[in-house]
């Protein structure tokens, strides 16, 4: 079909077990919703709405499609959150397991926390290599679980994705998964999981059991299978849009000039990886989701208790250092202006582009298309329903342009 192309690979790590069961054979649905201990009721802000996100990924020698469908997928998953009403506040946390070099007895590298930052977590994923070594899932759910700063809003949205190969009862005597997702639940953290292989395998009853414990969702692919990637008309275009955008962040600080460039790498990674993953990352940088306050001061001055006048001269961009601060805030707000109205270019095509990509989903279906990909789609959303979030139908009709 004209615009498609098969992907080689499956095992997507920020769409672990988020099939839908209805979608495709390979996906089995999870044991009923158990009963979750209250958490402390948390005053939240009353515009936005926490979401934590812990992907684990199994970097042994095998396991080199899992990874290369993060990388095309990462996005993908986060445009699709972007959607949710109360308007999310996503951290992501990427977790690897299972190479030597990160170390006895347990394997596991936390790559990073839970941030907001994410061309961090990009920059790190598209980083990763693989090598032969010890798959510990309890370990590293244990790692997730204990070592990450979750959030304790009670409507927060707390996921583990954690996917492999091997044996999940593997180092058992240290963490046993059992216990460590019955801990998991308790804090209100689903775990889900993906297993590597046949449902039929021995060991993928243990992956099975993982979700079942903590009220997650399970899901046996089989390699041989890909995810689609559906170029559209308007990729090109939200390219151009994404790169004006850029013109629209001022660096500021210790971090300004790091954070500036980083930005820019991942989006030429991005790039590297299709149209459709450029287009996809574009439209993520569109949304309110998409936050540099760490570097940008655009997006620092809407933070709270952020004051200006505090900035030393020194971390100021150059341009604005001689500025009273009168001119300072009217060249953040002419600034400001300017992105909103990139922005709302950029969200315009990503509607159209999501109508054009589900008409061309609907001709697969037709077919009796049971990919992975169009499985997530509709059951990340249902993951989110799960906790009172709604959906929006397009991007023009949310935040991200206010």
């Amino acid at each position: 079909m004209k615009g498609m192309k098969r992907i080689v690979c499956v095992a997507m790590a920020t769409l672990l077990a988020l099939a839908a069961p209805a979608a495709a054979e390979e996906v089995e649905e999870a044991a009923e919703t158990k009963v979750v201990e209250a958490a402390p009721v948390i005053k939240t802000d009353e515009v936005t709405r926490r979401i934590d996100l812990a992907i684990c990924l199994d970097t042994s020698g095998s396991m080199g499609g899992l990874i290369n469908a993060a990388r095309q997928k990462l996005w993908d998953i986060v445009g699709e959150l972007a959607l949710a009403k109360p308007a999310p506040e996503l951290r992501v946390s990427l977790i690897t397991y299972g190479t030597p070099g990160y170390g006895a007895p347990s394997y596991v590298k936390v790559q990073t926390q839970l941030t907001n930052d994410l061309d961090t977590v990009y920059e790190k994923l598209m980083a990763l290599g693989t090598n032969g070594g010890a798959e510990y899932v309890g370990w590293v759910l244990h790692d997730a679980v204990t070592r990450l700063e979750w959030s304790d809003a009670r409507d927060a949205l707390k996921l583990v994705f954690v996917a492999g190969n091997e044996s999940a009862d593997q180092a058992k005597e240290e963490y046993d998964f059992r216990k460590v997702c019955a801990d998991a639940i308790k804090q209100g953290i689903m775990v889900n999981s993906i297993y590597c292989g046949s449902p039929s395998d021995g060991i993928a009853p243990g992956w099975r059991e993982v979700s079942q414990l903590a009220d997650g969702n399970f899901a046996a692919i089989d390699h041989n299978n890909g995810t689609i990637e559906i170029s559209t008309p308007f990729d090109k275009k939200i390219a151009e849009l994404g790169a004006e955008l850029n013109k629209t962040y001022v660096a500021y600080g210790a971090h300004g000039e790091a954070g500036a460039a980083n930005q820019v790498a991942q989006d030429s990674n991005s790039a590297k990886m299709g149209a459709a993953n450029s287009a996809a990352r574009n439209i993520v940088k569109a949304q309110a989701l998409y936050n540099n306050a760490s570097w940008d001061l655009v997006d620092a001055r809407n933070g709270k208790d952020f004051d200006l006048s505090k900035i030393k001269k020194e971390d100021l961009p150059e341009n604005m250092r001689e500025m009273t601060i009168e001119e300072q805030n009217a060249y953040l707000d002419k600034t400001e202006a300017q992105r909103k109205e990139v922005r709302k270019q950029i969200n315009d095509l990503a509607s159209q582009r999501r109508e054009y990509i589900e008409a061309e989903r609907k001709k697969l279906r037709k077919k009796g298309d049971k990919s992975f990909d169009t499985a997530m789609l509709r059951a990340v959303r249902a993951q989110a329903e799960k906790k009172s979030f709604a959906f929006r139908d397009n991007f023009n009709e949310g935040a991200g342009n206010e």
